[in-house]
This record gives C-alpha cells, sequence and structure tokens, in this order.
C-alpha cells in the first residue's frame, strides 16, 4: 500500500469492512458479542473459537499499528527549517533524522599565536545516535564519522556553520560527505545538517598553562540529519 491519501481511505475501508463483516467482537471473558439489529447478544464461546477470533482480531489491529505508524497517519514528513546558509540543495532529500547524546572533548592545548597562552581546542565528538523513539542506530566520534550499527560509515566535512538560537550551545552545522562505506544507513549520504544542539560548549574562560594537555568532556545533545540525492 501507497502512503497517500487515496491508499490510506482504502485501508481504512479494508478495516471498517474486516469488523463489520464479522460484526463480532471477543470479551476476556469469552463471549462473542453480535451485533444485529435487535441488539446486542451475549454468547459463550468454546476456547478454541475464542483464540481464533482473538488471533483474527489482534491480526487487524497490528497490521492498522504497522501501516499507520510507517506512513505517520497519512501526513508528509517535512523536514524543520533551518537557516538558509545550512539548507542542502533541491535535488537532495532526507533520509535519515537521529539524536546524538554524548559529548564534546576538548584539549587544553598553547594557542598558534602565543605559546605562552592556553585555549580549550575540539579534538572529537563522542556520542551515540539513536532514532527518536530510543533505538540505537549508531555512533558519532572523531572525522567527524557516523558509523552505523549495520557498520556503514560516512565521514563529513564542515560546508557552513550557524550560531542557532542558543548561545551557550555548539553551534549548528551543515556538512558534506567527504567518503563513505558499506550499503547499510550511511552508505549513500551525500550532505548532514547538525540542528537543535544543547551544551557542547567549551569554557569560555579557557584554560591555564596548569591544564595543559588535559582533556575536558563536555555533555552535548544535537540532532542530525541525512541528505541523499533524490532519485
Amino acid at each position: 500500500m501507497r502512503c497517500t491519501a487515496h491508499g490510506m481511505r482504502r485501508f481504512r475501508k479494508w478495516i471498517a469492512v474486516s469488523v463489520s463483516r464479522s460484526a463480532d467482537l471477543v470479551s476476556p471473558l469469552g463471549l462473542q458479542y453480535t451485533f444485529g439489529v435487535s441488539g446486542v447478544d451475549a454468547t459463550p464461546m468454546d476456547h478454541v473459537t475464542t483464540m481464533h477470533q482473538t488471533s483474527r482480531i489482534s491480526h487487524i489491529l497490528l497490521s492498522a499499528t504497522a501501516v499507520l505508524t510507517a506512513c505517520g497517519g497519512g501526513a508528509p514528513v517535512k523536514p524543520p527549517d533551518v537557516p538558509e546558509s545550512l539548507r542542502v540543495a533541491a535535488g537532495e532529500r532526507m533520509t535519515l533524522e537521529l539524536r546524538g547524546t554524548g559529548v564534546q572533548i576538548y584539549s587544553c592545548d598553547a594557542t598558534k599565536a602565543d605559546p605562552e597562552r592556553f585555549e580549550w581546542v575540539l579534538t572529537a565528538p563522542e556520542a551515540e545516535l539513536k532514532s527518536l523513539t530510543g533505538a540505537l542506530v549508531g555512533r558519532h566520534y572523531a572525522g567527524p564519522t557516523w558509523e552505523g550499527t549495520d557498520r556503514s560509515t560516512v565521514v563529513g566535512e564542515v560546508v557552513a556553520r550557524d550560531a542557532g538560537p542558543d548561545a551557550g550551545a555548539i553551534p549548528w552545522l551543515l556538512l558534506k560527505a567527504k567518503s563513505s562505506s558499506g550499503a547499510g544507513v550511511f552508505g549513500n549520504v551525500s550532505h548532514i545538517q547538525r540542528i537543535a544542539t544543547s551544551g557542547g560548549k567549551a569554557p569560555a574562560a579557557g584554560c591555564t598553562a596548569a591544564q595543559a594537555h588535559t582533556t575536558l568532556r563536555v555533555p552535548y545533545q544535537a540532532d542530525y540529519r541525512f541528505y541523499s540525492p533524490a532519485p
């Protein structure tokens, strides 16, 4: 079934017809409720019949749940607005949306301009990648690299950034794929957006010589949207 308005209407009609043809329901007490013009009759049912009816109703409900979940109730999925500078080309489509939760790792290093001064320098992210319903999909680490549980990977390169609405959070980014591998979820990714960020920023005060070569792990969260060329 296609997730179109017409397809959803046909599917809902199938559910209605399936129920009306049998015109009965099963109670937990093993009674069959038959709906007729004169009212509702409750008739005791044998164990085998009860199991058969329960299985049939469960099949209908499970089918309905699976289809409505996959189709989002028939409503099209629209990526949220992002700054113009972070948008992808019209020929790209969003194929995956994940939430990254973990840390941004910084190292206290001497500045290039003045070896006597020190600052926190980002070395790598370290995060779990989950679907918006909480299923583990992969991990995010140095590169920056996104790796799926199916072993597919994509390595990105920043091409644009935006400060985002939260001054205390790491910026929003647009990255292009530098390389990818595998035939899984990340195998055909061309661009990645990092948006809806919270946390992850190193202390604005910087670090000192006494902290040289130490690391700092700052908790963060961000949404990652992955794009591929439209077919």
